[in-house]
């Protein structure tokens, strides 16, 4: 039923928890749960946009391939993550 808001609600949750990033949308009034579900929290942009800084200047000041934010080594894949939710949260036009 689409017009069911509160088990879309639902299944956008379990969706994000398994791992999707969105979903589609047969009605407009579908796109603003669908949007809020879906878009990075704004601890994890701030973190993201933490580890995007600290990781390019290791590598173009320090010259080091690794560095630490909040306690978590960031290497190259946690960079690509944080790359990956920044981009979300633009989308999302959250910065």
């Amino acid at each position: 039923n689409f017009r069911d808001l509160d088990e879309l609600a639902v299944e956008c949750r379990q969706g994000r928890e398994i791992g999707f990033t969105g979903k589609q949308a047969i009605h407009p009034n579908q796109i603003e749960i669908i949007q809020s579900s879906f878009s990075p929290a704004e601890k994890d942009v701030a973190f993201a946009s933490q580890v995007v800084a600290s990781y390019e200047k290791a590598i173009s000041v320090d010259g080091k391939g690794a560095c630490v934010v909040e306690g978590i080594v960031v290497d190259m894949p946690v960079y690509k993550w944080a790359r990956k939710i920044l981009k979300r949260a633009e989308a999302a036009n959250m910065i």
